[in-house]
């Protein structure tokens, strides 16, 4: 019989600044049937040193080479001995109710592949967002999404940092896509979504704390992959015959967003205006509201850049991000 229920996992990589409030998180739980196992995979800051002088006995360190978050999640989720296995980012924190609403959800509906609560957004000036989810009925509610992919139109309902997946879902749909450094994450959900339904919660679970870097990285990682992630693994499940005759305009929809999405990283923070209209261009949305975006960014291609940085500051004054 397993000591624990949950296993949190915590990839870390020079984030010595965050580790103690993420690991103080976890630690003040309402809920303590846990074990906490943080991955160093080959810091070079003083983060791991953080971890071993916490007290908590609950807390494993193991330590790799730099491998990616992928890499560490996987490490983590093979050393866990809980039978749920929870994520949290070292830069993130969870409110203290947060397994105790995911153990609600295990309890409601045991047959889904994963639990999520809702999120808030904590911006680098202290700014806090509260996402507005779609196709999903308003708080207070918690039930299993109808439709996933759908609902994952709007901001992602579900989140690394406010996730928890049986063990066992990982023996099937196998674990994170080792290499990919941008949208392993939502590779992860996506797969899931395809074979089982996932649970979510409209409490907030946990916060996702942004850096100010985070947009530059994913429009460099976009100029050598310009396809993400899910939607290989989208096409592969299409072809192998895989997807709910149901699903399918939803998920057709979630891909065109994930495409023009990396085509606008690439105008907008990369200045690479002819990867951001090859990726553009192998998007085929059907609403109204993705086609006004795609075509809108395909224009802005083929503008001056100061053009550009004119409608990003404008953007940024009227809703604060772009």
């Amino acid at each position: 019989m397993r000591a624990y229920r949950f296993s949190v996992v915590i990839p870390l990589y020079n984030k010595a600044r965050f580790i103690k409030r993420a690991l103080d998180s976890v630690v003040m739980q309402t809920r303590r049937d846990c074990e906490i196992i943080v991955v160093d995979d080959g810091s070079t800051d003083q983060g791991p040193k953080i971890v071993e002088q916490c007290s908590d006995l609950r807390i494993k360190l193991i330590r790799q080479k730099n491998g990616g978050v992928s890499a560490a999640r996987n490490t983590g989720i093979e050393a866990a001995e809980g039978e749920y296995i929870a994520f949290l980012d070292a830069d993130d924190v969870w409110n203290p109710h947060y397994l105790e609403v995911i153990g609600t959800l295990v309890e409601q509906y045991p047959e889904a592949g994963a639990y999520a609560t809702a999120y808030e957004i904590m911006k680098p000036d202290g700014k806090i967002i509260y996402p507005k989810y779609r196709s999903i009925p308003p708080s207070p509610w918690q039930g299993l999404l109808s439709h996933y992919f759908r609902s994952a139109l709007g901001p992602p309902p579900v989140w690394t940092s406010a996730t928890t997946v049986p063990q066992k879902i990982f023996q099937t749909v196998g674990g994170f896509r080792v290499g990919v450094r941008i949208g392993q994450d939502l590779d992860m959900w996506g797969r899931i979504a395809l074979a089982y339904p996932i649970a979510f919660s409209s409490k907030i679970g946990a916060s996702y704390c942004k850096e100010d870097d985070h947009h530059i990285k994913r429009a460099e990682y976009y100029f050598t992959n310009p396809e993400p992630a899910f939607v290989s693994s989208a096409r592969a499940a299409i072809d192998q015959g895989k997807v709910k005759s149901a699903d399918r305009s939803d998920l057709h929809e979630y891909c065109a967003k994930l495409q023009i999405g990396a085509g606008c990283e690439c105008l907008l923070d990369g200045r690479n205006p002819a990867i951001a209209r090859k990726i553009l261009a192998t998007t085929s949305p059907r609403s109204l509201r993705l086609k006004l975006k795609k075509y809108r960014a395909i224009l802005q291609t083929y503008l001056p850049d100061p053009f550009v940085r004119f409608s990003i500051r404008m953007k940024t004054l009227l809703f604060g991000q772009h």
